[in-house]
């Protein structure tokens, strides 16, 4: 018998693109790659037997059969996203997002502090960019990094971020004397393609000088960055949450003695201010504000 729904996570990719300003930040919003988002884009233009993008342009845009397309399903899919979801806003539950990485290096490993506190409180996780969920009420709080436009959220900053150059054991063993800012030419940098100018900004910070350095080759998410910086692929620059678990075991070791702030940090958002109050929203507030301003403490503190 032929199948006669789309893939929901195909019809969930076609949603987001048409928000996002382009395939990789949809792709981003969702915690995928690119080639995997792009698949879901396929798949779903496969099923209905046209194509729902206009690609010939600078960027991709939905074209009039998407437009008309969206406009058919989008009342459907957000009741189907009510319908899933019936411990929406219930006492005593608590759904909080927040990036792959940020919740893979940091926010996993210390929730079970909060859940000892809360024991009361069922915790869901999800891993997402996406401002648009705490919008709809799909989340109920998020840790999100900015500045970016934060629309009508209610929105509260976490913690500023300032960074450290790092590299790998064997690197540094091989570099010899070709260690911190003087010799960081001699390096391949390694970074993020989101935010993409944090190489620049911590530079400018530093104050460096020195001659000039290549392009940084980029990844996805920073827990790969940083897989690569322990592996000896270059030079990073480190964060705290994101960066602690490797300086710790030493597979990571700072390459220079400067710091510089990268003009990014992370925010608290909720739906709104009514969102912002719920029991179980402000207690998790309150303790991630007390735990991170403890990981900040720690990170200063590596030398």
């Amino acid at each position: 018998m032929k199948r006669q729904t789309p893939p929901l996570d195909a019809v969930e990719a076609f949603l987001q693109a048409a928000d996002a300003a382009s395939f990789r930040e949809a792709a981003d919003a969702l915690a995928i790659s690119a080639p995997a988002f792009s698949r879901r884009i396929q798949a779903l233009e496969h099923f209905l037997g046209t194509s729902l993008f206009d690609r010939s342009g600078p960027r991709v845009v939905l074209n009039a059969t998407g437009r008309e397309y969206l406009r058919a399903i989008a009342a459907p899919i957000d009741a189907i996203r009510k319908a899933s979801t019936p411990g929406a806003g219930r006492a005593g539950s608590l759904r909080i997002m927040a990036p792959h990485s940020f919740t893979i290096s940091w926010l996993a490993p210390h929730l079970p502090g909060f859940m000892a506190e809360a024991p009361d409180i069922r915790i869901e996780l999800d891993v997402s960019r996406d401002l648009a969920q705490l919008a709809r009420g799909d989340a109920d709080v998020a840790i999100v990094s900015g500045p970016r436009d934060w629309g009508r959220l209610a929105v509260e900053p976490l913690a500023e971020l300032a960074g450290m150059l790092v590299a790998s054991p064997s690197l540094l063993a091989e570099a010899g004397a070709s260690t911190g800012l003087a010799g960081l030419s001699r390096h391949q940098l390694l970074g993020v393609r989101w935010p993409h100018d944090l190489w620049r900004t911590w530079l400018a910070g530093a104050g460096y000088r020195g001659p000039a350095v290549g392009d940084p080759v980029c990844y996805d998410t920073a827990s790969l960055l940083y897989e690569a910086t322990a592996a000896g692929f270059g030079v990073a620059i480190a964060t705290p949450f994101l960066s602690e678990r490797l300086l710790d075991t030493g597979r990571l070791r700072l390459f220079a003695p400067e710091r510089a702030a990268l003009g990014v940090s992370y925010f608290l958002a909720c739906g709104d201010e009514r969102a912002q109050r719920r029991s179980e929203v402000a207690a998790f507030c309150k303790w991630v504000r007390a735990a991170a301003r403890s990981t900040l403490r720690d990170f200063e503190a590596i030398h």
